[in-house]
């Protein structure tokens, strides 16, 4: 599964550069705010991105989150979404 994981555009920036254009950008780019490790649910992502960036609801972000799931862009850990796989993918 480690092998068919998409590469994460610009999370390296975190919240510093360029503004996203997307919801799902802005997201992955407040998820770089923190360890790859980190669960983050979406209230917590929500509070994250900055002003002036696409943003949306509760329920718009939590939708976004899912499509990144399926598009193999980050992982639906234990009690939230991660960047880094769970560590029983990773041995």
């Amino acid at each position: 599964m480690l092998d068919l994981m998409r590469p994460i555009p610009d999370i390296h920036l975190a919240l510093a550069g360029p503004a996203p254009r997307t919801l799902e950008h802005s997201v992955l780019r407040a998820m770089g705010e923190k360890s790859m490790d980190h669960e983050w649910q979406a209230d917590e992502v929500l509070a994250m991105i900055p002003e002036g960036w696409p943003t949306g609801d509760i329920q718009r972000i939590d939708t976004a989150l899912e499509r990144m799931v399926r598009w193999h862009m980050i992982w639906d850990g234990e009690s939230g979404y991660r960047v880094a796989p769970p560590d029983d993918i990773r041995a």
